[in-house]
């Protein structure tokens, strides 16, 4: 469990669920409630231009193939 301020970057999401589990690959974040998605092309943004707030909470979700 982790928090990060608001004007963090989605990638600076991503890099730290990466340091703490190497074994990961190919992952997508999902938020719980309301549900959504967010794929490669969120990365540069911010959390709160993803609308994300202080009480949201994001899940790693496996790619899938195309």
């Amino acid at each position: 469990s982790r928090r990060f301020p608001k004007t963090c970057r989605l990638q600076g999401v991503i890099d730290w669920i990466e340091s703490r589990d190497p074994d990961i690959y190919e992952f997508d974040l999902v938020s719980n409630f309301p549900r959504r998605e967010f794929t490669a092309e969120h990365r540069g943004a911010t959390l709160e231009e993803l609308g994300l707030d202080q009480s949201a909470t994001l899940f790693t979700k496996e790619q899938e193939e195309a």
